[in-house]
Formats: C-alpha cells, structure tokens, sequence
C-alpha cells in the first residue's frame, strides 16, 4: 500500500497525456485498482488509497503544485486553470469522492457487531474528516459531508 501511495504522490509532477489529458496516468492507476481481485470487496487498504487520492487530487486543484521535477512541466504549468482541466478534476474528484463513502459504509456492512471493522470504518471516517477540512473550501456541502462522515461511526 505505501508503494501505490508513494506512486501516486509522484505522479503529481508528471505532465498529462496530450490526447489523452492531464490525468491519463492517474485514470490508469485507478483502473488498476478497480480490477485489483483482493480489493473486489470493499476494504481499509482501498479506502486508504482513496483518501490518497482525494489528497492528490486537492493537490492538483491547486494553481502552483508545491513540488516540481527541473526541466519538466508538471500540469499546472501546462492546464492550469483550463476549464477542461478543472471540469476533468472535479470528476475524478466526484467519483472518488463516491467510491470512499461506498467503501466507508462497506467496511461493516454485514459485519453486524464486529468491533475491528467499527474500528477500521471509525478510523477511515476520521481519516476522511481530517482530508476535507484542510483541504477543500469549507461550503454548504463540504460541511454537510463533515457531519455525516463523523457521525458515521455512530449509525448502525
């Protein structure tokens, strides 16, 4: 898991594809996820690799990354704040978004009084909460998701 992490944290200095836009490397990382058979069902490894790329992903919304590779433009030097880049971002950002709540609520599900998954599910939440609130604008519906998210572990 570090690996995939540490791989997609590297992949924010990477310029995107010309045909195949600026995030053709990390939509292949996560079709790699997505067929990866142990993570078929959802789990704490693919919730973390998930909330890491929530992580990337804030990063990416950023006008100037905060690491560069000398003599290589990274996508902010080459989308910047294209409106094709940015709709691009939010939907990747959407989706995994999505899928994090989906493996959040698939930690426990059939798992009725399992102390470590309650565990696992509360740490992840947590995990989640600490994301949005130092890295995304505070609204209406980034608030809304704070609160389900911490009283997540509470329900069931």
């Amino acid at each position: 898991m570090p690996y995939v992490l540490n791989l997609s944290s590297f992949l924010l200095v990477f310029p995107g594809h010309p045909k195949n836009g600026p995030f053709h490397l990390v939509k292949g990382l996560l079709n790699a996820v997505q067929k990866y058979e142990p993570w078929a069902k959802p789990c704490v490894g693919k919730c973390k690799l998930y909330l890491g790329l929530i992580r990337l992903f804030a990063t990416f919304a950023q006008s100037k990354f905060p690491y560069h590779v000398d003599k290589v433009d990274s996508n902010d030097t080459l989308f910047g704040n294209n409106d094709i880049y940015q709709t691009s971002l939010t939907q990747i950002l959407d989706t995994l978004l999505t899928q994090t709540l989906n493996q959040l609520h698939g930690i426990v599900e059939g798992k009725a009084g399992n102390r470590d998954a309650k565990n696992d599910q509360s740490e992840m939440a947590l995990d989640f909460v600490n994301i949005l609130l130092s890295t995304f604008t505070m609204n209406k519906s980034t608030a809304t998701l704070v609160v389900k998210l911490y009283r997540l572990p509470g329900e069931g």
